[in-house]
């Protein structure tokens, strides 16, 4: 059994108004990235086509 590498990832970006005139405002990001491929030895984080998945 293994699981991907999940990065919690939190910030701000500046993004515009609904009315463009009136300027930006700041919108906080709560999301995560999961890596493709494993950070120590370089293989596919999936699964290859001829390993089954139970």
């Amino acid at each position: 059994m293994s699981s991907p590498l999940m990065i919690n990832y939190q910030g701000e970006v500046w993004v515009p108004k609904k009315d463009p005139t009136k300027g930006m405002k700041r919108q906080k990001i709560d999301t995560f990235v999961t890596a493709n491929f494993c950070p120590f030895c370089g293989k596919s984080a999936k699964p290859e086509d001829d390993q089954e998945v139970a």
